[in-house]
């Protein structure tokens, strides 16, 4: 009863200012307590679906490529597979190296040095070079490398080095020059990095 005395007893101003603590108190109780964690919540639900749009737009994106996407990976697929239908298997190389001799006889080269290199793994191929040192006419050496190109097998030139000789009268040129032809490795095989010396 004493607070209801005391409430009874209270000026009409303090009755009126003490309300308005009160309501003041359970409105800002009620944004502090049920508002304001509802409103980040919402604020990081929105966020997230953002975030979420944004992605479904990027994946409808790449969707829409798809077609695209695939018909490059078949006509990469295609390009790989008349690359490596150009490249000799292992097997197939002194039957190359064989060819490269004729080739170059049936051109008039006198072939000085003819000497395969040690063969070097690379990350999905093996190089074989070859060295060459040779001894003919400018046009020989050139029938020799345009019949070269023209092989079904891939195989490059490179590292030229003409010199010109002349004995007996007659002019012709030493050519000393590289070739390299590539292989598939297997598929699985790995390959371990090169020693350090």
């Amino acid at each position: 009863m004493k607070i209801q005395e005391y409430l009874t007893n209270i000026p009409p101003k303090q009755k009126i200012a003490l309300a308005a603590f009160l309501v003041v108190a359970v409105l800002v109780g009620y944004w502090m307590l049920l508002l304001n964690p509802l409103r980040e919540q919402k604020n990081a639900l929105a966020s997230t679906l953002s975030n979420l749009e944004r992605e479904l737009e990027q994946k409808k994106r790449i969707a829409a490529d798809k077609p695209r996407l695939e018909e490059e990976i078949k006509l990469l697929k295609s390009q790989l597979a008349a690359a490596a239908a150009r490249l000799p298997e292992e097997k197939e190389i002194p039957k190359l190296l064989v060819q490269v001799n004729t080739l170059g006889i049936e051109n008039g080269l006198d072939f000085l040095t003819f000497r395969p290199g040690k063969s070097t793994a690379r990350d999905f191929y093996t190089e074989i070079p070859l060295q060459m040192r040779v001894e003919t006419s400018y046009h020989s050496l050139g029938r020799f490398f345009d019949k070269i190109a023209k092989m079904s097998r891939i195989l490059g030139i490179g590292d030229v080095k003409i010199t010109p000789v002349t004995k007996k009268g007659e002019s012709t040129i030493t050519a000393d020059f590289n070739a390299v032809t590539y292989t598939f490795l297997p598929t699985g095989t790995q390959v371990s990095p090169p020693a350090k010396p």
